[in-house]
């Protein structure tokens, strides 16, 4: 068995045990509640309109909240949400079969074949096997895949169909259905997909020289814009947003920067430091391999700098770290396995960046706990309820020292010094 299928294996069975537990014990938030309304409407009224739905309170299944309504009016005065339909046509089989339950392990299988494509994204680039499987684990155990990895969100979905698309193109292998697939289904899961969908149709056009691929797209392409003409009788895509009063720009993009990297509350840097291996690989990756760092570079770019543009790059709801650019992270793992492979004393700084994200977990599963998640040793949750208080306490008297200076130096040097001391503490305390 290779390690792709060991990988799979051993991560399919992780994030499938996490995620039943934690769907078991918490109701859905956020969008996934209403993804969740929308596979309702799918498997038992076969239709996308929801004023049904709402009317009868479906989403009582899912939880005893009430919930916002995310729809707006559209064709003959029907309820339409504003979100796309894609990953809940997806999830819609496995509803059918094993209902929560089957979405739980669809996204967690998805989530595992990501992980397996990092390590051959990796494995590539570098090529070195060792420093490619511990950043494909690496990863895999840190935030934000472990968290997103069972959660109802396009994001990871995304993710593994775009590095799919990266991988094929790479390494020339023009296998029809997977590539056909990926670029159908991609604007589907978001409009956000679409542009980075399209200059990997092109480029992987280009070098197949065959019109499949961008022909599929363009395809897909049609099809989404007559759905959105049916439903919210526009072509344009903002639409949906407009009537929702919901704004799609008005972002500082270089504030926004700063925010995606190291906000205390949603910054990548913050919950995941293994990223900060990337600023040091990329010297690497330039030297080695050329070819893949302008790709990489330019795919980021294209696909981070649209959502920069939002007033709420962070996902809206109060969502987990670093919602937005998660489908792009896998992509910059081979800059992680290069730093891994050449840099110096690469594997103490690597065991400690990764260390840091691995116990970033710790926060995030007290802060996602209420209200109906516990751990089931007594002594263990009364221990992190206590270190999350000394957390706040301290904060909080950091920041009045702090007073002086500007909000990045409050944020960024008391969220550094607090929240990974006790989050250490607390994993010690295991």
């Amino acid at each position: 068995m290779g390690l792709n299928k060991q990988l799979t294996i051993i991560f399919l069975c992780l994030y499938s045990s996490i995620g039943l537990i934690y769907s078991s014990t918490t109701p859905p938030q956020g969008d996934e509640i209403h993804f969740l309304i929308i596979i309702q409407s799918i498997t038992q009224d076969r239709d996308l309109f929801l004023e049904n739905n709402y009317q009868n309170k479906d989403y009582l299944t899912f939880t005893d909240q009430p919930i916002e309504n995310h729809s707006v009016s559209g064709r003959n005065s029907h309820e339409v949400s504003i979100h796309d339909p894609g990953l809940p046509a997806l999830l819609s089989p496995a509803y059918l079969l094993l209902k929560k339950t089957g979405i739980t392990i669809t996204l967690s299988f998805i989530s595992a074949l990501l992980i397996s494509k990092i390590y051959s994204l990796c494995l590539y680039v570098t090529p070195n096997t060792q420093a490619s499987l511990l950043t494909s684990i690496a990863l895999g155990l840190s935030l934000p895949f472990i968290q997103y990895s069972f959660l109802i969100f396009t994001e990871i979905v995304a993710a593994y169909f775009l590095i799919s698309l990266v991988l094929s193109y790479l390494k020339d292998d023009y296998s029809a259905t997977s590539i056909l697939v990926s670029l159908f289904i991609l604007p589907w899961l978001n409009i956000l997909y679409a542009p980075i969908s399209a200059v990997l149709a092109i480029l992987i056009t280009l070098k197949h020289k065959g019109p499949k691929p961008l022909f599929t797209l363009v395809f897909s392409g049609a099809l989404f814009l007559l759905f959105l003409k049916y439903s919210y009788l526009s072509f344009l895509p903002t639409t949906r947003y407009q009537l929702f009063h919901v704004a799609t720009s008005g972002g500082n993009i270089l504030v926004n920067i700063i925010n995606v990297l190291i906000d205390r509350q949603y910054g990548l840097l913050i919950y995941s430091p293994i990223f900060i291996c990337t600023f040091i690989g990329s010297i690497f990756l330039y030297k080695t391999n050329k070819k893949y760092f302008r790709i990489s570079l330019f795919l980021t770019a294209l696909y981070i700098l649209p959502i920069l543009q939002f007033s709420e790059w962070n996902g809206g709801y109060n969502p987990p770290p670093a919602r937005y650019i998660v489908p792009i992270l896998p992509l910059l793992s081979p800059y992680i396995a290069l730093f891994g492979q050449k840099a110096t004393c690469w594997k103490c700084l690597f065991c400690v960046f990764n260390s840091l994200g691995t116990i970033a977990i710790y926060p995030w599963c007290i802060n996602f706990s209420k209200p109906r998640f516990r751990l089931q040793r007594r002594s263990l949750c009364r221990t992190f309820q206590t270190f999350q208080l000394l957390r706040i306490k301290s904060r909080q008297y950091i920041s009045s020292l702090l007073s002086q200076s500007n909000n990045f130096s409050r944020s960024l040097y008391s969220h550094l010094y607090v929240n990974y001391t006790f989050s250490w503490a607390v994993s010690l305390s295991k």
